[in-house]
């Protein structure tokens, strides 16, 4: 299944509770909340969603001013993840260190065959 949610300003505290709810969902592929404003604190939630959720392949976390703490993040969590397919965070402010992170996971990630970084 898939959940859309984008440009809803749902921030932080929204994105927490889909999260947390995604987390036990086992049937959730597809998950997008582009241009949410969630920064680096909706990031971490979707980093441990990531870490305990198998179902989750595409993410889409674009323009919600995560920087590069939640893009390192949600890197090191999907350096374990070996069902995430598909990753965008464009338009983040992810700055050399969020690049170096991803780098860094592509080493070790061969699941992850779609990265978007631009912007």
């Amino acid at each position: 299944s898939r959940l859309f949610l984008g440009g809803n300003e749902i921030q932080y505290k929204g994105v927490v509770a889909i999260a947390e709810a995604s987390s036990t969902s086992q049937h959730l592929e597809e998950l997008s909340l582009c241009n949410n404003n969630t920064g680096f604190q909706g990031a971490a939630a979707f980093a441990n969603l990531l870490k305990v959720n198998s179902s989750v392949s595409r993410l889409f976390l674009g323009g919600n001013e995560i920087q590069y703490k939640g893009v390192v993040a949600i890197a090191e969590a999907s350096s374990t993840s070996q069902h995430l397919e598909e990753l965008s965070l464009c338009n983040n402010n992810t700055g050399f260190q969020g690049a170096a992170a991803f780098a860094n996971l592509l080493k070790v990630n061969s699941s992850v065959s779609r990265l978007f970084l631009g912007g």
